[in-house]
């Protein structure tokens, strides 16, 4: 994983996730031109080393592949008002509190097509009790990013609260129970719902 990347997972916050670019992946500092390693071949002829160049594109390749895959999510409830991203959600944490406190963060937009669509963020605060186990408050979508990130957090899940009626908190609470089910929380939910 890119330094930006856990830099974000480890509470950098929004101000590292928006230096992110669309891949997941920090752009890299210029860097000054030097002269390639030379090997010798068998035979004795000498080379300029390309390996090194390909190896660092082929692992930077890869670990925005397995980025997107982290942030892979379907989403097609809501009609008539589809709750975008239909398709991937990046996930930023923030610790707010050492060791107590975190906020979590995903992409949230209403409607689809160009211009028609309005965007937010939508947050979910994860708290760590006095018994170690967490409390979270208005879960977000369960994209693998988001669970690794709360497993990293370490403590497990206690209670899921739903403190909204309104769609967007709502519409991730079952897939969110689903993906900590092994945890067995206890779900909370104002009236009305």
């Amino acid at each position: 994983m890119r330094a930006a990347a856990l830099a974000v997972l480890l509470g950098a916050g929004v101000a590292a996730a928006a230096a992110l670019r669309p891949s997941g992946l920090a752009r890299a500092p210029a860097a000054r031109a030097r002269a390639a390693p030379v090997v010798t071949l068998p035979g004795g002829r000498r080379a300029a080393a390309r390996a090194p160049a390909a190896a660092a594109a082929a692992a930077g390749a890869a670990a925005g592949a397995a980025l997107r895959r982290k942030r892979w999510y379907i989403n097609l409830t809501g009609f008539p008002f589809p709750l975008g991203p239909l398709f991937s959600r990046a996930t930023c944490v923030r610790e707010l509190h050492r060791g107590r406190v975190w906020l979590f963060e995903q992409e949230q937009s209403l409607g689809v097509g160009a211009g028609a669509t309005i965007a937010t963020n939508s947050r979910m605060v994860v708290v760590r009790l006095a018994s170690g186990s967490l409390w979270v408050l208005n879960p977000l979508a369960p994209t693998a990013e988001l669970v690794e990130a709360l497993r990293a957090i370490g403590g497990r899940v206690a209670h899921v609260v739903l403190g909204s009626t309104q769609y967007e908190h709502k519409v991730f609470v079952p897939p969110f129970m689903r993906a900590v089910a092994a945890d067995a929380p206890s779900l909370w939910v104002v009236p009305e719902q």
